[in-house]
Formats: C-alpha cells, structure tokens, sequence
C-alpha cells in the first residue's frame, strides 16, 4: 500500500522541483558533499530572531554542492520557478560565490536542467562563467554579467527601475507642457 503525504498538497511547484533535485542528487551521487539550504518561509519574530542569532544568512543559494573541478571549486544553484526573481541578497551571494571560486547558476522551471548542470559539474569539470551569473530558462543558457545582474536577476530591482523610468518621463511630459517651474514634491506627493 503506498501513501501520499497529507502534506504533499502544501508544497509549490519551486517546493517539488527542489524535492525533485534532491532525490536525483541523493540518488545518483551518495558520496557527494552537499545540501539544500532551507531558507525561505514565514517565521515566527523568535524564528527570525533566532535565525540571525544563530549565524543565518539569507540570500545563500539553494543548493550548495561542493565539489572541485578543474575550473571550480563547487556549484552554488538557486532554483525558480514561473515569474519569480532572485532577492537583491541571493544575487548578492551568486556573485560572491562566483567571485570565490564557484559555478553560480540560477535554474528556472525544469529539473531536467538543474540535474544536467549538476553531473556536467561533477562527472566533467567543464569550464563555467567567471565573470558572470549562469541562467538557465527552459534549456537555454546565458551568462549575467554581474554588471547586469540585479537588472536581470532581480524583477523587484527591475520594477524599481522601470518606476523610475516613468516617474522621469512623466516630470518630463509635466515640464513641457507646463514649464519649468513645477516642482517635484507636487507631481508626486
């Protein structure tokens, strides 16, 4: 007789994809030096407190993997899913880690390229970005230059820049059509 968990249905789809990568990891290489870092959900204030207290850093990727190659000295991967974009503080730890020696990747969507990129990692050692952020999107894979990635990466940092961009060129419109002498604190509070 085979169960489901009760609590099977809680998980989303980023939950599941995770699940998916750890039995393959589990699976397929047991030796390997590795973990899921569990950093998201709601905490209770003790929770977030006890978080800091106790060294917890948030930002830090997903999946951690280390294992050297000839060109790295391990595998940071964070996983998304759908529409949703890295924290300003997990970009921050990709680029840090890419910066120390690692292979920094952001994987969205499909096992199937997470667990690709992981046994390219282990069983060949091939060359990653050094100076960029590895993107994986159904498949394709880009490099983010770290200039680039808290635009790329980032749809919060991004939606802030598009805001920007429309408070600019609204103050432009509203100068042109009523002159120079309409201060900013009116347009906009």
């Amino acid at each position: 007789m085979n169960r489901v968990n009760p609590y099977t249905k809680y998980l989303g789809k980023e939950d599941v994809m995770q699940a998916e990568i750890a039995r393959f990891i589990a699976r397929k290489y047991p030796d390997l030096l590795w973990w899921h870092t569990v950093n998201e959900g709601k905490r209770s204030q003790f929770e977030q407190f006890k978080f800091k207290e106790l060294g917890g850093k948030s930002g830090v990727s997903d999946f951690v993997i280390i294992q050297p190659s000839h060109f790295s000295n391990g595998l940071m991967m964070e996983i998304k899913w759908g529409k949703n974009g890295c924290t300003k503080d997990q970009v921050e730890f990709l680029i840090q880690s890419a910066m120390k020696g690692f292979t920094a990747a952001v994987v969205y969507d499909y096992h199937q390229d997470a667990t690709s990129l992981i046994t390219r990692h282990v069983e060949s050692g091939i060359i990653f970005p050094e100076d960029g952020i590895l993107l994986i999107k159904k498949g394709v894979e880009s490099v983010v230059p770290f200039a680039d990635a808290f635009k790329v990466l980032c749809k919060k940092e991004k939606a802030e820049l598009d805001k920007d961009k429309v408070k600019k060129a609204f103050t432009a419109q509203a100068k042109a059509k009523f002159g120079a002498g309409v201060r900013k604190e009116k347009l906009f509070g």
